[in-house]
């Protein structure tokens, strides 16, 4: 991989009503599939028919959809890295989508066996730290069991909700469907709470913009202070170009019809970006979390850490409401000022 390009780009798709950002993953893909003359094999974190999260294997447009979506889970890997050395080592055109831990390990394997990976684009995201896969299957039995039915749909960003703040939907097999209620934000609160991330992401040392990609995906935040004039200031994707194969896939997208890219100001972007500025800190709770983890049941857990208790549902309706009506967003900008 040739490092040497370091440019920022805010990207959005307005065609592109199904992604929870700016759509900027899709274009991805078609800009690859254009520049090699093929449908390209792309692989990334999707959920499996038990909504357990792990990397696939896909290759036509149909099973691209599969990968859209935020996973905030770490997603099991088995033996994917074998896969997209099988498939370099055919000739095949590869886009292997994933954390940056993800890379390097993708990167170490190619470098040991001594693959040719020219026909290889990285796409990394920024990521916040990976929750372990323990609290989302708990929480997933958790819902279940309140539900007395097995979840058949899940979203961790709902792109057609009103509350935009990473918005959660469920459906069931009993046929409920469920939008960013109480009981659904628990695990919401749990990611935000920083409490079941893995270790090791307290000190991940990808939290800047040296990434081992070629191109890095990420909301753009803060994009209304760093290009005022962008026509769209919510659901914006941040495009972190890498990389020479980086930098030629971005002049692709330029020329998508319905499709706005803009370059910004590094360094004036990258101060919005939190985990291009150091790893996320972790919580002074974070032992006695999962102490309690081994010892308690799971929600108790939640009334603990998650706030499942009469205070958490007051809270929660009242951000509700501010969300839905866009008076949060509004609140937010007043104290930004």
């Amino acid at each position: 991989m040739t490092i040497g390009v370091k440019e920022i780009y805010a990207f959005k798709d307005i065609h592109n009503y199904d992604s929870s950002s700016g759509g900027a993953f899709p274009a991805i893909i078609r800009a690859v599939g254009l520049i090699e003359r093929c449908n390209p094999i792309v692989y990334g974190a999707a959920f499996d028919e038990n909504f357990n999260v792990k990397h696939i294997r896909t290759s036509c447009e149909e099973e691209y959809i599969s990968l859209r979506g935020s996973k905030y889970v770490q997603s099991k890997l088995g033996n994917i890295y074998d896969s997209v050395c099988s498939d370099l080592i055919d000739g095949k055109v590869v886009i292997f989508s994933g954390t940056p831990c993800q890379m390097e390990g993708l990167n170490k394997k190619i470098l040991k066996d001594g693959v040719d990976n020219s026909r290889l684009y990285l796409v990394d995201i920024v990521c916040h730290g990976t929750p372990k896969p323990i609290v989302w299957n708990d929480f997933k039995e958790w819902l279940e069991q309140r539900e007395n039915s097995r979840l058949v749909e899940f979203s961790f960003r709902y792109s057609k909700a009103k509350w935009k703040s990473y918005p959660v939907m469920a459906r069931f097999e009993n046929e409920k469907r469920y939008i960013n209620s109480f009981k659904l934000r628990r695990y919401t609160e749990l990611f935000y709470s920083d409490l079941i991330l893995n270790s090791g992401c307290y000190k991940c040392p990808f939290a800047n913009i040296n990434r081992n990609s070629d191109i890095t995906i990420g909301d753009f935040w803060g994009i209304r202070k760093v290009i005022p004039e962008f026509p769209y200031k919510e659901e914006v994707s941040q495009v972190l170009v890498n990389t020479q194969k980086g930098k030629k896939l971005i002049e692709i997208m330029k020329n998508f019809e319905k499709c706005n890219v803009v370059e910004a100001e590094l360094e004036k972007a990258i101060i919005y970006q939190m985990c291009f500025n150091h790893p996320t800190r972790k919580p002074d709770l974070y032992e006695e979390f999962w102490n309690d983890y081994s010892s308690m049941d799971f929600q108790n857990i939640l009334k603990k850490y998650g706030g499942y208790n009469f205070r958490g549902a007051i809270k929660h309706l009242l951000k509700k409401f501010l969300g839905e009506t866009g008076i949060l967003i509004l609140l937010k900008n007043i104290i930004k000022r």
